[in-house]
């Protein structure tokens, strides 16, 4: 069967009428017309159906009657009315057809078609009207209806349901057949979608504190217990000769334990304090460590976003050709009012990270803390980012010449073309390459000459159909 898909996006109706077999891409949905059935972005979609899409426009698709009805002719009348009412002097029984919906009047040697407030509109060329001064092949959509306008008739070329009129029809295969409609590929500037390029500041805290390793002096521990010792020895020996040695014998036996506890105590406290400074290190060690992984992080991600970006806001040479043969929604993206309006890549190269890491300084101290060395190391490993878009701005920069070889040259040229409308942006390249690139046939440039050091192209316009646009050549 033969379809009519049309995509109403932007206050605008855009049609295309598929044969079987048949396959069009229309705004952001791919429509395939197949034996077993119709396919909207590759689900099956019944005819008479609406499919809502992401960027806000909304497909409806009609089943063409067949055959298509007769040509009918406006001349000899002054007035003409259409709708689904019997009383119209052309009947279109379609459902989205309002009982009254348009009146066309003959003005001077020209015809005008109004609105007569409708329920789903008129279209001419694409755009939705509430009057309109017809001119010679002008395209008229409403309510699943699409004809031509062409010598004074109109000629269907999709219908939905039946057609009567009271007018005279002419034969369907008139002596001046209307000509047939071009099909060029279409393509409408999209809202720009622009990835943000941050420039960002993380800092490191200073580490924790764990503080001083405990110090033990054993002059200080054993000292005192010997002198002590020895000075009950020399009593207990003065006393004894005195006394016979009993009770100093005795002093001795308490004095001696006594010595050896408190030298025993001073050594455990010592070993235990150790050994909890030591847990304590471990502990500051692992949740610097663990701040220090979590900031990494946070900087690698930082980057990675900084790099996507750049790529993608100024992408390589085949990434353009690429946006260019596919028509992605990124083509000619840029205008005048954009920043960077005729900013454009030309290479790569290793460049300043995004990220300022913002490390703890060293205070002065007797003992160096080797976890601020981490933070420093760190900040060293995030200096530079490798492989980055390397850009010039022409309308900022003076330039007035590349150096680098032709690949600089190249990649400059498919950006301009591909992210920068001709309408904007007019280029004259003299070029052993210049044919390879206008030679893409999708960025909207011509090869015109050959001179003795190369091609030369320029831009060419976009084929104009009835003040719209309706794709570009190439050569």
């Amino acid at each position: 069967m033969r379809v009519l898909a049309v995509l109403y996006a932007n206050h605008g109706a855009r049609t295309h009428v598929l044969a079987p077999g048949q396959k069009v891409a229309l705004g952001s949905a791919g429509i395939e017309n197949t034996p077993t059935g119709l396919w909207v972005n590759g689900k099956t979609s019944a005819v008479g159906s609406v499919t809502q899409l992401n960027a806000g426009e909304t497909v409806s698709v009609f089943e063409s009657l067949n055959p298509l009805p007769r040509p009918i002719s406006l001349t000899g009348q002054s007035e003409a009315s259409i709708g689904r009412s019997n009383r119209n002097d052309i009947c279109l029984s379609g459902g989205q057809v309002s009982g009254n919906h348009a009146r066309l009047r003959k003005e001077g040697s020209g015809w005008t078609l109004s609105d007569l407030n409708s329920r789903n509109g008129i279209y001419v060329n694409g755009e939705k009207i509430q009057s309109s001064l017809l001119r010679e092949d002008d395209t008229v959509f409403l309510g699943g209806y699409l004809f031509r306008f062409h010598a004074g008739a109109l000629h269907f070329e999709s219908v939905c349901a039946g057609v009567r009129s009271t007018l005279k029809e002419l034969s369907s295969q008139p002596i001046e057949a209307a000509p047939q409609a071009v099909e060029y590929p279409w393509f409408q500037r999209g809202p720009r979608n622009r990835p943000e390029i941050k420039m960002e500041e993380i800092e490191i805290l200073s580490p924790p504190q764990a503080g001083s390793k405990p110090n033990i002096s054993w002059l200080s521990v054993l000292l005192p217990p010997i002198l002590m010792v020895s000075v009950m020895v020399v009593v207990a020996v003065v006393i004894g000769n005195m006394s016979g040695g009993g009770m100093s014998m005795l002093s001795l036996a308490f004095t001696v334990p006594m010595s050896i506890i408190g030298v025993i105590i001073s050594i455990v406290t010592y070993r235990s304090q150790t050994k909890k400074w030591v847990e304590t290190q471990q502990l500051a060690r692992e949740k610097y460590d663990a701040h220090l992984a979590g900031q990494e992080r946070r900087i690698q991600q930082a980057e990675t976003a900084y790099a996507e970006a750049l790529q993608a806001n100024f992408p390589s040479a085949d990434n353009c050709l690429r946006i260019a043969k596919t028509r992605d929604r990124r083509l000619w993206e840029r205008g005048p009012a954009d920043e960077d309006f005729l900013s454009v890549r030309i290479g790569t190269a290793d460049a300043p990270s995004n990220v300022t890491v913002k490390t703890p300084q060293q205070q002065l101290s007797l003992e160096e803390n080797p976890l601020l060395d981490q933070a420093q190391r760190l900040k060293e490993k995030h200096q530079r980012l490798k492989a980055l878009p390397v850009t010039v701005n022409l309308r900022e920069d003076f330039v007035i010449g590349l150096a680098g070889g032709n690949e600089s040259v190249y990649a400059l040229l498919c950006g301009l073309a591909a992210l920068h409308s001709y309408e904007d942006v007019k280029i004259c390249c003299v070029s052993p390459r210049a044919k390879e690139i206008s030679g893409t046939g999708c960025v909207g440039y011509r090869t015109v000459g050959t001179t003795s050091a190369g091609s030369a192209f320029l831009p060419v316009r976009r084929m104009m159909r009835n003040g719209s646009c309706n794709g570009w050549t190439k050569s």
